[in-house]
């Protein structure tokens, strides 16, 4: 490497042989000049900042732990060059462990093919702190330029349900029969705007990580996992403020509360599925993300956000084809349990039956496309 020239890389088969050439202005030891090259293995900051998903997936750390450990001694035995006479190390002595390297030659995966799926969620698995850490230090990353910072996670959603309370609850005056129509407004808002931005979110995880795709080989379902994980970790904020709002109002707990976190479990998972439908088909249709938008806004008025179904709707038929909005059960059934709202058994279903049919429908078509992701 020193030298510029080329280092043969040999693979148990006779026939495959790798080369690349080292021009002396590409080798790291050259660049950092002698007196750096006993830092080559210590952490680099420089590197953490500028690719933090690329350091997740190698090395499978999170946080500050990223670091560049390579040396030019591991960097000679991971090319089977021997460390003193810059010959190249045979496979048979690699086996037989009588080379200078110590790693072992493993067989060549053919990434042209699909794995099993328990294959690929056991290796989705494995590599789940991308889907968490990634998201956790964006969400930090957010609004850092700002004056009231982090408070604009309480403040957003703080403003949006005042502005339809003043439009909807006092101009327009839908609140026909509803008590408590602030918290009801609250409460429809705030789980509404959590599914439409993970779906917008989601929506662009796969096209805006192209790089890292034909980078590396990893499931790429941990995409869209960190966009749910993140937009759901910034909704704690604002379902803590709903909670609060709600107890303003004079709404006492009862034992519904408690069926509540089941409720946000099948929203999370109903978002889960989403997203791993729109991240396939934002691959193809690149518009999606400006489609979505539009379609969001339609759901936004037939999901009885800002008016009671039932006191606006007389028709049965009707009402059961609400049933039908993943988005209307997910609000009902929380309603019901922190307002004692009235709630039909066909929303229930409506909601169980979305939980389960949406993750499934979605790892599907996710998962027969793995491979041409990017491509």
């Amino acid at each position: 490497c020193e030298q510029g020239r080329s280092v043969a890389v040999r693979h148990p088969s006779p026939d495959i042989t790798q080369r690349r050439e080292y021009a002396p202005a590409d080798c790291p030891a050259l660049q950092r000049g002698p007196s750096e090259d006993a830092r080559i293995g210590e952490p680099s900051r420089r590197y953490e900042n500028c690719f933090p998903f690329l350091f997740a997936l190698l090395t499978g750390r999170s946080g500050h732990g990223f670091a560049l450990r390579l040396s030019l001694g591991r960097l000679r035995r991971m090319t089977g060059m021997d460390a003193e006479s810059g010959e190249t190390s045979t496979a048979s002595e690699a086996a037989d462990g009588s080379g200078s390297g110590d790693a072992t030659i493993r067989p060549l995966i053919d990434l042209t093919s699909r794995p099993s799926t328990l294959s690929y969620l056991r290796e989705a698995w494995r590599r789940r702190e991308f889907a968490i850490v990634v998201p956790a230090q964006d969400l930090r990353a957010q609004n850092m330029d700002t004056t009231l910072g982090q408070l604009w996670h309480l403040v957003n959603p703080a403003l949006l349900v005042g502005v339809y309370f003043l439009v909807f609850g006092v101009i327009i005056d839908t609140k026909r029969g509803v008590d408590n129509f602030l918290g009801f407004l609250i409460i429809g808002v705030v789980l509404f705007h959590l599914t439409q931005r993970v779906t917008l979110e989601a929506s662009g995880s796969i096209t805006q990580n192209l790089g890292l795709i034909r980078s590396i080989q990893f499931p790429r379902i941990l995409l869209p996992a960190a966009s749910v994980n993140g937009q759901t970790a910034a909704f704690v904020p604002a379902l803590v403020l709903a909670l609060l709002a709600v107890l303003a109002t004079g709404e006492l707990p009862t034992l519904r509360w408690l069926v509540l976190p089941a409720v946000l479990v099948a929203q999370f998972t109903f978002n889960f599925g989403v997203a791993l439908l729109v991240a396939r088909i934002g691959t193809t249709m690149p518009d999606l993300r400006q489609i979505l938008p539009h379609l969001f806004r339609l759901l936004f008025y037939g999901s009885g956000v800002i008016f009671s179904v039932d006191a606006f709707v007389q028709s049965t038929a009707w009402r059961r084809a609400f049933a039908l909005n993943p988005i209307y059960d997910v609000i009902t059934c929380a309603r019901w349990c922190l307002l004692g709202e009235p709630v039909d058994l066909w929303v229930v279903a409506g909601l169980v039956v979305w939980c389960i049919v949406m993750p499934a429908l979605g790892f599907v078509v996710f998962h027969r496309s793995e491979q041409r992701l990017g491509a």
